[in-house]
């Protein structure tokens, strides 16, 4: 109801999501040399909106009406009356909301599902691998990959090296642009995750 709301109120504008404090903290001095940037949003087209909403409603619709093809008289039977066993109903409910993709829009547009793997401390190809499903390109890989070589390992949890965090506003950058297809919010929690875990400071 509070999309359905923010849909009705703003027929001509986009959204906005701002970053995080925290965000902008780590990556505002880094994007453009002699600035700082002090506060920054993403914006959401109206259309990524209305979308989402069409396909909440259209998987709400074929959930009922497979109930219903189960059992007619389901949405009227009374207490006690033979339903539709659970685990039927669990299965139903699991094929059309979530899908085989694990993505209440896996039918929009603009939208990147991502399956993570773990990030092992110490290892290169695990914090590679984990990028990679993130939807991060080859070359963005190859340039933290030299970043964390040419950096000193961090003391503390969040404290990295120049280089790398150079990299990490870079990133944020990307995703702030539409670049790397991820909101800037995420990209921002899920790269410092990352490389956390693979200091060794937890995932």
């Amino acid at each position: 109801s509070t999309y359905v709301d923010l849909v009705k109120r703003a027929s001509d504008e986009n959204f906005q999501s701002s970053w995080p404090p925290d965000v902008t903290v780590v990556v505002g001095s880094r994007i453009y040399t002699g600035y700082n940037c002090i506060t920054a949003w993403q914006v959401i087209p109206r259309n990524s909106m209305v979308g989402l909403l069409d396909t909440v409603r259209n998987r709400i619709l074929a959930f009922a009406l497979e109930i219903e093809e189960e059992s007619p008289e389901a949405g009227e039977a009374t207490s006690g009356a033979p339903q539709v066993p659970q685990e039927r109903v669990t299965q139903i409910f699991n094929t059309h909301i979530y899908g085989q993709g694990h993505n209440l829009a896996i039918a929009s547009s603009n939208v990147m599902q991502n399956t993570f793997q773990s990030v092992i401390p110490d290892d290169l190809d695990s914090l590679k691998n984990y990028l990679t499903s993130a939807g991060l390109a080859p070359t963005d890989i190859e340039e933290v990959e030299n970043a964390i070589r040419e950096d000193e390992p961090p003391t503390e949890s969040g404290h990295f090296g120049a280089k790398v965090s150079s990299w990490i506003g870079k990133m944020t950058g990307k995703a702030a642009s539409g670049a790397w297809q991820v909101g800037v919010a995420t990209a921002g929690e899920l790269l410092a995750k990352a490389l956390s875990a693979y200091y060794g400071f937890g995932s």
